[in-house]
């Protein structure tokens, strides 16, 4: 299994990764797991306005519209 830090990764250096775990597995006749390690549940949005914002089952959130 190859396990992917998804906190600091970008995607091109995530697809070029994983495109070299699944060369090495084929070139090795071996099956690999790519297990992606999420990170916690943080918000990433900046600034939302207002505050707070409640949201229920079912709702959509689109920041800035």
């Amino acid at each position: 299994m190859a396990r992917l830090n998804f906190r600091t990764a970008t995607f091109p250096i995530t697809r070029e990764v994983i495109k070299r775990i699944r060369a090495a597995a084929e070139s090795t006749g071996q099956r690999v797991a790519i297990m992606a390690d999420l990170p916690g549940p943080k918000m990433r949005l900046g600034k939302i306005e207002p505050e707070p914002i409640q949201l229920l089952p079912g709702d959509h959130f689109m920041p800035n519209e």
